[in-house]
């Protein structure tokens, strides 16, 4: 059978094709094209901002930080890049581990391991990068006590030795593709990931030995949530599910139906879970019963995991606009302005004031928005050759 697989390219007659062979187990074709990678060099507080000042942003052969507090006197409406390095198709979010290092996985096959210099502005990147697998890597790569775990877009995840990139171990045994990072509860050892071959798997996370495997009647592209002994995961089946985790074996709580995909990972904040979905729609549900508290638009797609901060429920439409809506009420409070240059489909950040995305505009990649109106705050388009000239951006192997 004809395999298809992407993160970018369901639309139009691929949207019918892919919704076939998902629904029907079939494994992929790899399609080429993705959205940027995006991670802040910290943590996300309980008020939905990262304490952080660099992203780390990863598209096609690039990789870069971005300072977002220092812009030049000439242009308050952009802000420095002041580290990049080649790569190839790079996609996933850029992971922080120790030792300074950074990881992406590419769908050329690789995973990379930067090491940007500390002094801004200038660039030093001893890296690995392995031999190139069979396929391409969808799946942000996941750093957990000196390893990294990287689904693999045929099938299961590898475990790398974090420094070298040395093979530690693999678990196989899925039908299908992951496309999302897994997650570690590091409290009970256990690492939870869903796969395109529309199940949730457990494992103990150092032997990577199957604890469960549960069936959910749909592909899951993104990472479950964990919170309180309940994961909570969208699906393609167009359905929000809440598995209970806490015991040996998972138990199926409670399900919600969407009007469409739920690609992203939703949020939980004071007992209410926020999420969009591919039909645009946002909602807010009780985490306790999946009762409805609101319900909003926004304009295309709702692919991204929203943000939760203050008073709002801030969502990205793949129609090139972020929509503000009252966290209690679902009231629209503000309408992105001016519209970005390409469609928006990846996570956004929250940094201080402003609400960050990418976009699919090499000219306008990160793009900042003020929290509290919607007005552009700044941008920043993808480093090139000639920003760089003065750099050294080709990464040396080990």
């Amino acid at each position: 059978m004809t395999r298809l697989l992407t993160r970018r390219g369901f639309f139009g007659v691929i949207l019918v094709v892919v919704s076939a062979l998902l629904l029907s187990g079939c494994t992929p074709l790899i399609l080429p094209e993705s959205w940027a990678g995006i991670t802040p060099d910290g943590v996300i507080g309980a008020d939905g901002r990262y304490e952080a000042r660099y992203l780390y942003i990863a598209y096609r052969d690039t990789v870069f930080r971005v300072d977002t507090q220092t812009f030049p006197e000439s242009r308050p409406t952009e802000r420095f890049v002041d580290w990049a390095a080649h790569g190839n198709r790079l996609f996933t979010r850029p992971v922080l581990g120790e030792d300074n290092l950074i990881y992406v996985g590419s769908y050329g096959h690789q995973l990379y391991a930067y090491s940007p210099a500390a002094s801004p502005r200038e660039v030093n990147i001893p890296s690995f990068a392995p031999t190139p697998g069979a396929v391409p890597l969808i799946a942000d790569p996941l750093y957990y006590n000196g390893a990294v775990y990287q689904g693999q877009g045929d099938k299961g995840i590898n475990v790398l030795d974090a420094k070298t990139g040395a093979l530690r171990t693999a678990f196989t045994d899925t039908q299908n593709g992951i496309w999302a990072a897994p997650l570690i509860d590091s409290a009970t050892n256990t690492l939870y990931f869903a796969s395109m071959d529309q199940s949730l798997y457990a494992l103990t996370a150092d032997t990577m030995t199957l604890r469960w495997k549960l069936p959910l009647d749909g592909a899951v592209g993104g990472t479950p949530l964990l919170a309180d002994g309940v994961l909570y995961v969208g699906t393609f089946n167009s359905e929000m599910i809440a598995v209970d985790v806490s015991k040996d074996q998972p138990e199926i709580l409670r399900r919600f139906k969407t009007k469409g995909w739920v690609w992203s990972t939703p949020v939980l904040s004071e007992g209410i879970l926020y999420f969009g979905d591919m039909s645009g729609a946002v909602y807010a549900l009780n985490s306790a019963d999946f009762s409805p508290k609101w319900q909003a638009q926004v304009e295309g797609a709702a692919r991204g995991r929203v943000a939760v901060v203050d008073d709002k429920v801030i969502a990205a439409g793949e129609q090139r606009y972020l929509k503000a809506f009252n966290r209690e009420s679902g009231a629209l409070m503000w309408t992105s302005s001016p519209p970005t240059d390409d469609r928006i489909l990846g996570d956004l950040v929250v940094i201080g004031q402003d609400v960050i995305v990418t976009t699919l505009s090499e000219n306008q990649l990160v793009v900042a928005f003020n929290l509290a109106t919607g007005g552009r705050a700044w941008f920043v388009r993808k480093p090139n050759s000639d920003d760089f000239a003065r750099l050294t951006l080709t990464p040396s192997a080990r």
